[in-house]
């Protein structure tokens, strides 16, 4: 759960499993980011309700690789290995951010 729907989660149970901020790992995040994936691969799934097991993985494959498209065309390394602390996927600001932070 990210730091934005956190806050309307007042259950005992989801304050004391589901904090984000209790969490060291999360908090150099990009949830943003997991997000916004989440809401695109979300349209697809009327697309997806009906289908067996083996089009549903095909699917799944599919989407995966038009996701990657999307950032190698942009010039992201999708391959790449995330660096200890930074890097691919790992939420930290690129060195084109950085002049904006």
């Amino acid at each position: 759960m990210d730091k934005f729907h956190f806050k309307g989660h007042v259950d005992p149970w989801c304050q004391e499993h589901c904090n984000p901020n209790k969490h060291e790992g999360l908090m150099k995040k990009n949830m943003s980011i997991c997000e916004q994936t989440f809401s695109w691969v979300k349209g697809f799934g009327k697309l997806a309700r009906y289908m067996n097991g083996c089009r549903l993985n095909f699917l799944a494959l599919l989407l995966t690789w038009m996701h990657h498209e999307r950032f190698r065309e942009r010039g992201v390394d999708v391959e790449a290995e995330p660096e200890e602390g930074g890097g691919a996927g790992s939420g930290a600001a690129s060195e084109e951010d950085e002049g904006e932070l």
